[in-house]
């Protein structure tokens, strides 16, 4: 599973659809998860940067990250340190 962070925004949008081109399995990280209308086949991941505990729900399973930091913002540290935690190795 690859997680892409700023699924939403103008670079993950487009990874996500690329990856699933590529036959991939993605999960992408948003803060709304209703309204993030993303390609059929992604699974969507809620992200709330006030709830740090959702970062841990979306590295279960996750192999990669694409870390869009502008997207993270203040839990950058918490979403690595649980990141290692998780076994994300990319």
């Amino acid at each position: 599973m690859i997680l892409v962070t700023g699924a939403t925004g103008k670079v993950g949008r487009h990874l996500v659809a690329g990856l699933l081109a590529e036959g991939a399995p993605v999960r992408a990280l948003t803060r709304s998860p209703a309204t993030a209308g993303l390609p059929a086949g992604a699974e969507v991941a809620p992200f709330d940067p006030g709830r740090p505990e959702t970062i841990e729900a979306a590295l279960a399973g996750t192999q990669s990250i694409f870390l869009n930091a502008t997207a993270i913002g203040s839990v950058l540290a918490p979403l690595m340190a649980s990141a290692g935690r998780a076994g994300v190795r990319r």
